[in-house]
């Protein structure tokens, strides 16, 4: 029997396993929603979150690395114009 943070907490890392997975094939699609699905995931289990020390350091960190992904997208200009809207 696991906790409700603990099951929390897998289902969260499972999203930012895909969004990585996704970030290397470079699926915008996936990324766009596997993120969603995690926002979606934190901000229900808000009150877990804040009762076990705030937001996980792995959100903090897909976070930043989404960041900095979309900025050097972004900037390869070559690239952005081949994806499709």
């Amino acid at each position: 029997v696991k906790s409700a943070k603990a099951r929390a907490f897998e289902s969260f890392e499972e999203h930012v396993k895909q969004i990585r997975n996704a970030m290397k094939i470079r699926d915008f699609a996936k990324i766009q929603t596997k993120f969603d699905d995690l926002t979606k995931g934190m901000a229900k289990a808000k009150k877990l979150i804040d009762a076990h020390g705030g937001v996980p350091r792995f959100f903090v960190r897909i976070l930043v690395d989404l960041e900095d992904f979309v900025k050097t997208s972004l900037a390869d200009k070559a690239a952005f114009k081949k994806l499709s809207p």
